[in-house]
């Protein structure tokens, strides 16, 4: 769906999101609030990378990621700009 195709309220929702801090901040979580550790698969897939998770977000080059498939997807651009 395209973003102007989406209702309004949805665009407000999906503007106050923060997940993804390069800063280093994480995600807002309620209070002693955490994800579920990865499963033995997902952790095969970040060993590769060095992608960590900590409780609460997945961390890779002092970036800080509330999804998984976020970090992935960082982890892969960083690598191809080293590349080049």
């Amino acid at each position: 769906m395209s973003r102007k195709n989406r209702p309004p309220g949805e665009l407000a929702q999906y503007a106050t999101l923060d997940v993804f801090t390069p800063e280093g901040g994480l995600p807002p979580f309620a209070e002693g609030e955490c994800q579920s550790p990865p499963t033995d698969a997902e952790r095969a897939l970040m060993a590769p990378w060095g992608i960590q998770f900590d409780g609460r977000a997945f961390r890779f080059a002092g970036h800080c990621h509330a999804r998984l498939a976020d970090a992935m997807s960082y982890a892969r651009r960083a690598n191809a700009a080293q590349r080049h």
